[in-house]
């Protein structure tokens, strides 16, 4: 599971005009004691499904471990449809992200060195949903991130600007 972290805003960089607050933005990893008592923290959980998985409702329980002690048990329920999607190498799926994936744009929330660290980490996340990490850049890229994203099955990749 990840965390959904929340930022403040003043206004949507996308729509000046939208108001502010605080927004669901960042997934960071789950830390055991990362959540005080009396407080709501949303969660992202993954489930992957097999592409042998029957079609149909499936239900399943998910288990907190609490601290100091305890837990709690969350039913979940998966609706699997009886359709397959293609892998990304079988498709053309592409993508030209607007927000900047870079080391400035992360640093003052997370210090430095933390994007070159784990940029791959940040890749696989979107991979995994089906998001190629590729985008319009107004600053080159570094050839080597091509070459993993490429690794990883995309074949469409936005190169308007290689490093």
């Amino acid at each position: 599971a990840l965390q959904v972290g929340f930022v403040f805003t003043n206004a949507s960089g996308r729509v000046p005009d939208s108001g502010g607050g605080w927004r669901p933005d960042p997934l960071r990893p789950l830390v055991s004691a990362g959540v005080p008592s009396n407080v709501a923290q949303p969660l992202w959980v993954q489930c992957f499904v097999s592409e042998l998985a029957d079609s149909g409702r499936h239900e399943a329980e998910l288990l907190l471990n609490l601290q100091p002690g305890g837990s709690v048990c969350v039913d979940l329920s998966l609706e699997i449809w009886n359709v397959s999607i293609p892998s990304l190498e079988q498709s053309k799926v592409g993508s030209a992200w607007r927000g900047m994936w870079r080391s400035p744009e992360f640093e003052p929330y997370y210090g430095p060195g933390y994007w070159e660290k784990n940029k791959q980490t940040w890749f696989d996340l979107m991979l995994d949903h089906r998001a190629p990490p590729d985008m319009v850049q107004k600053h080159p890229r570094p050839i080597d991130d091509f070459v993993y994203i490429s690794s990883k099955g995309t074949k469409w990749l936005g190169i308007l600007n290689v490093g």
